[in-house]
């Protein structure tokens, strides 16, 4: 049974919290939304190599999962982040998911690039993961319309379907 471990740079995508960590964002309407740390994870796969039929390997995942302490949709209500490495030739890849909207390097419903913004709440520059929503399905209440995810400060920027733009102030 192989292993397959994510590397120093890939974890750097789920390394921005702490559990029990409240996160404050502030709108350019001046309303306030408060994330939850509520899970951080680091797991591997087929642990025991005893799922034969599924794989030979143990990929190693690690994930984050944020609770809003104001839900917009009940169906779609968290903000989560997980990599897993399924080779270890192969640089992996985050998977997010913002309340409705979901971003990784196989979807086809929303477009992932990498942006750097200045935050007007510290006037500060990041590099970020940007993923806008080009969803015609549709998922839950379609709340969230994009999201900006920094390695180092995660979840920092995201606009809503009412266009309301939340911008992190407290990490």
């Amino acid at each position: 049974c192989s292993k397959n471990n994510l590397t120093k740079e890939e974890k750097e995508w789920t390394n921005a919290y702490s559990k029990g960590q409240i996160l404050e964002f502030i709108s350019n309407k001046e309303n306030i939304d408060s994330f939850l740390v509520i899970e951080i994870r680091d797991f591997y796969t087929n642990e025991n190599c005893n799922c034969i039929e599924v794989s030979d390997e143990k990929n190693q995942t690690s994930s984050i999962t944020l609770k809003p302490l104001n839900c917009r949709d009940t169906f779609y209500c968290e903000v989560s982040i997980s990599i897993t490495k399924e080779n270890n030739k192969k640089e992996a890849f985050p998977t997010m998911n913002v309340f409705n909207l979901f971003s990784n390097r196989l979807t086809v419903d929303s477009k992932t690039t990498s942006k750097t913004i200045t935050l007007n709440t510290d006037k500060k520059e990041y590099d970020a993961l940007y993923c806008e929503n080009l969803n015609i399905r549709k998922f839950g209440n379609n709340a969230i319309k994009s999201f900006y995810w920094n390695k180092e400060q995660g979840l920092i920027k995201y606009e809503t379907s009412e266009n309301e733009i939340f911008e992190l102030v407290k990490n």
